[in-house]
């Protein structure tokens, strides 16, 4: 979260691009953890590539709106709490 905080504080450019790419590789990192760990399924259940595909963009989907939500809020609050000129 700090670092998202100086993003916003420093006005880096592609904060938004940034924060949603961490949000994306940290959800497929999940779901790639998911699928290695072995689980109890049906045994007659086959799970076919589209199965993956859309657990890999679901997880990769909140990932991102997670990261986005979380890089909102410590802006907002970096905002509110950070004076705009320091030296006043």
């Amino acid at each position: 979260m700090s670092t998202y905080i100086d993003w916003s504080n420093t006005r880096k450019k592609y904060r938004l691009f940034y924060s949603l790419f961490d949000g994306l590789s940290a959800g497929i990192v999940i779901a790639f953890i998911t699928i290695l760990i072995p689980s109890e399924r049906e045994p007659h259940v086959r799970l076919v590539l589209i199965d993956y595909l859309i657990w890999f963009a679901a997880l990769g989907a909140v990932g991102a709106a997670n990261a986005m939500l979380v890089y909102g809020i410590s802006a907002t609050l970096s905002k509110k709490t950070t004076p705009l000129y320091p030296d006043d």
